[in-house]
C-alpha cells in the first residue's frame, strides 16, 4: 500500500476492490487540515497543492483513495430511485 509522506494522521482505513491490491483510504478533509498546519497554508493553498500533486496522481495498483463528505439527499439507488 503506498503511504503518502506526512498524511499518516488522515489514514482512516483500508479499501479493496475485487482483483485489485488492498489501498490506503484518506479523509481528504483531514489531509487539507494536515497540509494547512504543516506548511502554514490556506485553505485554498492546501487544496490547490492536493488537487495538482495528490489526487490526481497515479501510483499504481495500490493507489490511495479519498474520503470526501456527501450529501445524501440526491443520491441515486441501484434501483434508480433519487433519494
Amino acid at each position: 500500500m503506498k503511504l503518502l509522506d506526512g498524511l499518516n494522521d488522515a489514514i482512516i482505513g483500508v479499501g479493496e476492490k475485487a482483483g485489485e491490491d488492498p489501498f490506503l483510504i484518506y479523509d481528504y478533509s483531514r489531509c487539507i487540515a494536515i497540509l494547512m498546519k504543516d506548511n502554514n497554508w490556506s485553505q485554498d493553498d492546501a487544496v490547490d497543492w492536493m488537487g495538482y500533486n495528490v489526487t490526481c496522481a497515479y501510483f499504481g495498483k495500490d493507489t490511495p483513495a479519498f474520503l470526501y463528505p456527501a450529501d445524501v439527499i440526491g443520491i441515486e439507488s441501484p434501483d434508480g430511485e433519487i433519494h
